[in-house]
C-alpha cells in the first residue's frame, strides 16, 4: 500500500500543468491492514482567501485527495470518483502552517468505498470529512 501511495504522489508531482500538482502532498505513514494514510501539505500564500485563512475549497480538496488516494491504494481500484463528500470546518488554517491529513477507508465494496478524514495543524483538529467513492469499473 505504501508503494502505491508514494507512486500516486510522485505521479501527481510530475504533472506540472495539472491541477493535482498544485497540492504538494507528502507521505508520512500508512497502515495497509487498517486502510489508513497520513499525508502533509505546507499551506502556501496562494491558497489563502480574502480573510487571511486557508480557503475552504482547498481544505476540501486536500481531504478529498487524501481519501481518494487511500481508497485507490486500499482497494486497488484505478477508476474511483468522489460520489459524495461532507466537510466540517472547525478551526482556521493559515499560510506557512503544515497541515497533516489523515484518511481512512471505513468500508470497501465492489462499487462503493466509504472514507473519513481529519485535518490537523500542530495536533489541533481543524476539519473533518467523510466521503463516498464510486468504482467506475
Amino acid at each position: 500500500m505504501e508503494e502505491h501511495i508514494k507512486k500516486a504522489l510522485t505521479y501527481r508531482a510530475e504533472e506540472p500543468d495539472s491541477i493535482s500538482s498544485m497540492l504538494d502532498l507528502h507521505f508520512i505513514e500508512c497502515d495497509a491492514e487498517r486502510g489508513e494514510v497520513t499525508l502533509s501539505h505546507l499551506i502556501h500564500e496562494r491558497e489563502i482567501n480574502i480573510f487571511g485563512t486557508l480557503h475552504g475549497g482547498i481544505i476540501t480538496w486536500l481531504m478529498d485527495s487524501c481519501m481518494g488516494i487511500v481508497s485507490r491504494a486500499y482497494t486497488n481500484y484505478d477508476t474511483l470518483v468522489t460520489m459524495d463528500i461532507h466537510v466540517n470546518f472547525l478551526k482556521a488554517v493559515y499560510a506557512g502552517e503544515n497541515a497533516v491529513i489523515k484518511a481512512k477507508v471505513t468500508h470497501a465494496g465492489k462499487r462503493i468505498i466509504n472514507t473519513i478524514s481529519e485535518l490537523y495543524v500542530e495536533d489541533k483538529l481543524c476539519a473533518t470529512a467523510d466521503a463516498i467513492f464510486y468504482n467506475l469499473n
